[in-house]
């Protein structure tokens, strides 16, 4: 007993430092341990329990003395305010302007190294890095872009390659930045003061700004202190004159926007982040308070402007923290290299016991999705509120809904998600899993079952027209986004037969209504493993005529192809409101069949954003139909991923997988909600 409770004083006292050293600022923050291997979300806010801020830590900007004590300095002062001293920190991770080379890394890990104890994990990068990480959910991939009083475009591939763009400082050329920006509106002052340059409204603007009563004097007042936040500050006094019709402020602020796009778009192109083709998705993670100036003349904006008519499948991301209940500027982004930090210290810990992961597959077993607790036990711990209910359709059955959101009011909703389940299976269990997953990310889920699937009425197995199931989802759909914001972004999920309806809904409403539709193992060609025997699939249309209800034969009984994972098989044969055998009826293959072909022939007039995920050995449904899709699809922003190995079901690969799986499919919503609600 007594050790136990040593042990959970000691977890309860250990914290972690992060620390955003920027060239205006440097700020560190001190957060209890929430390791990622706890099943759960981080808190919202992040409880802050100390927090310190100075000035410059770029030692290219004020010398290597000036900034190690200021790093020690902040460090120091949270951990003060944090009633905390060196021995509880558990780790370090410092996102430091102007580490631009390993020796500027090693030259700041041995500054932190002789301040804390040898146990103590270091973690130094540049602040770009961080800063992409707290756009991407702490992946590394895709571009970031800061732009405060420097400048500097930072990438990853998914493979881990790197690449960046600017950053080198004024001398060499970083024009995008504030220092860029106000340096040269000294000039045109300076300029206009000698005759050389035309006449303009920052003159008299900044010499009010500075207490200065002639230009002359502009001269002192720079070289007195040359410090590069200094000299930055003078910004919102060219947005202002800007805004005012000056046209050297304008000309100033345009110029650096094609700077910072430049900057991107070398980044861009180096890593291939937008494809061969150019038209590929990837984030674009925006900071800086030059990219948020929240004015009429708003260089963020006109920035991504030029990057989305570069890059039109480019998801520009702006983090939004809140700190301790205060909310802040969205430039302000110092809990990343907390976050950042934070997941690199539990990676590496390495312990012995298993990680848990964030999708709930992991807490499953053969005989219940909810492991060894009650559903009731199971939603609360997740802290998901959900809820079941039904319609009447029009053909007088009832079809059972269900819906997935998080239980706090305090949480808001980020995007509509409609799930739509496949031929062999039902929306509760393993489907359910994925909806639980996708709630706990911020979304409203919901789900039906099919007609003749699950709780719903109808036939079992027996489909001998598709529309009344369209029709039914469209309808749930419609009903449930009624009660959400009508500018709530709104994405479509479907797996296998649910994919298609996907498909047939977006092919009936066009993209109007659906940011974005997400298909997993989707149905759009049946494989020759699973089709009818031959001769039969020659005869099908007249079996389906003469004997409809016929369970005709097929190659391989899908069940068994479809989960790769004995237990997940098992899992979802026992599912108490399953009603498929998996032999399809004549009508209802032949049904199938001409829902692949309708999809082929009119699939090149799809224009909503698309992410396509098929297993390589699916032999249920051929990756080919998905390989086909993506190539003639109208959609200028539409990715696929053919995961080698993997079978018909990705939820039925290995629970490392599924993790991946559903990290690519809620960060690809994430960056399109957030797109749409910047727009």
């Amino acid at each position: 007993m007594g050790s136990e409770s040593e042990e959970r004083r000691s977890a309860e006292e250990e914290v972690i430092l992060g620390v955003d050293g920027g060239t205006t600022s440097t700020v560190c923050v001190c957060l209890p341990l929430l390791p990622f291997s706890d099943n759960r979300q981080l808190p919202d806010p992040i409880p802050v329990l100390g927090r310190a801020a100075a000035g410059c830590s770029n030692h290219n900007s004020v010398g290597e003395t000036a900034a190690r004590e200021t790093l020690e300095q902040v460090i120091n002062e949270a951990l003060s305010r944090a009633g905390k001293n060196l021995s509880a920190v558990l780790a370090i991770c410092l996102g430091v302007s102007g580490v631009n080379h390993p020796s500027d890394q090693e030259r700041v890990l041995n500054w932190i190294r002789n301040i804390f104890p040898r146990n103590v994990k270091i973690y130094v990068q540049n602040d770009a890095v961080v800063a992409l990480a707290s756009g991407t959910m702490g992946r590394l991939h895709g571009c970031v872009l800061i732009a405060g009083t420097g400048c500097i475009a930072y990438g990853f591939t998914e493979d881990g390659k790197e690449a960046r763009s600017a950053g080198a400082g004024p001398v060499l050329g970083d024009w995008g930045s504030g220092y860029g920006i106000a340096s040269r509106a000294l000039t045109a002052v300076m300029k206009a003061h000698d005759g050389r340059g035309p006449a303009t409204m920052l003159t008299n603007c900044i010499l009010q700004s500075l207490g200065l009563s002639s230009p002359d004097e502009i001269i002192g007042w720079t070289y007195a202190d040359s410090s590069w936040a200094r000299i930055a500050a003078l910004v919102p006094v060219v947005v202002s004159c800007a805004e005012s019709g000056d046209q050297i402020a304008d000309e100033i602020l345009s110029n650096a926007v094609q700077e910072l796009a430049l900057s991107v778009k070398a980044v861009v192109q180096r890593l291939h982040l937008a494809g061969e083709d150019e038209k590929g998705t990837f984030p674009v993670v925006m900071v800086g308070g030059v990219l948020e100036a929240n004015k009429r003349w708003d260089i963020g904006n006109e920035v991504i402007n030029l990057i989305l008519k570069a890059y039109p499948g480019a998801c520009p991301i702006r983090p939004k923290i809140q700190l301790g209940g205060q909310p802040l500027p969205t430039n302000h982004k110092e809990p990343s290299p907390y976050m950042f930090g934070q997941k690199l210290y539990t990676l590496s810990l390495k312990r012995e016991k298993k990680r848990e992961m964030s999708h709930p597959i992991h807490e499953a077993n053969e005989k219940s999705p909810y492991g060894n607790l009650t559903k009731e036990a199971f939603y609360k711990k997740h802290n998901i509120l959900h809820q079941e209910s039904s319609f009447t359709n029009a053909q007088n059955l009832n079809i059972f809904t269900q819906s997935w959101q998080p239980n706090d009011p305090s949480c808001p909703i980020t995007a509509f998600l409609g799930m739509i389940h496949g031929y062999t299976s039902e929306s509760g269990w393993l489907f359910e899993l994925n909806a639980v997953a996708a709630a706990k990310s911020g979304l409203f889920v919901c789900a039906l079952d099919l007609q003749g699937h699950g709780l719903s009425d109808g036939p079992r197995d027996h489909i001998t027209d598709i529309q009344p199931l369209l029709d039914d989802c469209l309808r749930f759909f419609a009903a449930a986004r009624a009660r959400h914001p009508p500018d709530l972004p709104a994405f479509l999920y479907g797996e296998s037969l649910g994919g298609a309806l996907a498909l047939l809904a977006c092919l009936r409403q066009g993209a109007a209504p659906w940011r974005g539709l997400i298909l997993s193992g989707a149905m759009l060609e049946v494989s020759r493993k699973f089709k009818p025997v031959w001769p039969l699939e020659k005869l099908l249309p007249a079996a389906a005529y003469v004997a409809p209800a016929w369970r005709i034969a097929i190659t391989a009984p899908p069940g068994r192809r479809s989960y790769r994972e004995g237990w997940k098989r098992e899992l979802a044969a026992g599912s108490p409101s399953r009603r498929t055998c998996g032999r399809p009826t004549a009508a209802t293959a032949q049904q199938l069949l001409s829902v692949c072909e309708c999809i082929k022939r009119e699939c090149g007039g799809l224009e909503v954003a698309m992410l396509i995920l098929h297993g390589g050995e699916d032999v249920i449904c051929d990756p080919e139909g998905a390989r086909r899709l993506y190539e003639a699809a109208a959609s200028k922003d539409k990715t696929i991923k053919i995961y080698d190995g993997a079978w018909h079901q990705l939820i039925g690969e290995s629970n490392e997988f599924v993790e991946e799986v559903f990290y690519t499919v809620l960060t690809w919503i994430k960056v399109r909600a957030d797109l749409a609600n910047i727009n």
